[in-house]
């Protein structure tokens, strides 16, 4: 049996990159709420039983409710959902979306390359560590291999 995971803040950090990451216009102040949740809710790790059980239902629901992707790797019942905090180490800024830093905690990079892809516009790439994805027509993912910036 395993603990729970380790918060963001002790997760290793993963270099993270994004171009022609504009985002999608009906999406932009959902996606930056959510982003500033993620963020200010990432240590609930460290909050006690009951306030950690409590608050992790209450996101889990909410991003089942807006992300098909988290819902698909989430399903409803499951106890071991991973929450995508890495999502709120990003920032809408103007009309596009951008990491705050170079590098950052990511536990499961291929789910926050789909949460974002469900806000960015088609052809946007999306690169996490080692792994890259570039956001199709439909709003999904799929790996790229191709030279950075093309």
């Amino acid at each position: 049996m395993t603990g729970p995971a380790a918060p963001p803040s002790e997760l290793a950090l993963t270099p993270v990159a994004l171009t022609g990451a504009r985002v999608r216009p009906e999406r932009a102040a959902a996606f930056a709420r959510l982003a500033e949740r993620l963020f200010a809710r990432r240590h609930t790790v460290r909050l006690g039983a009951w306030d950690q059980l409590f608050l992790r239902a209450e996101l889990e629901a909410d991003l089942r409710s807006i992300s098909p992707a988290f819902a698909a790797s989430a399903p409803e019942g499951s106890s071991n959902a991973v929450l995508p905090f890495a999502l709120g180490f990003f920032r809408v800024a103007g009309d596009a979306i951008e990491p705050v830093a170079a590098e950052i905690p990511v536990e499961d990079a291929a789910l926050t390359a789909a949460m974002l892809a469900e806000v960015l516009e088609p052809g946007a790439r999306i690169t996490l560590g080692e792994r890259s994805w570039r956001v199709g027509d439909a709003g999904g993912i799929e790996p790229w291999d191709g030279p950075p910036g093309a």
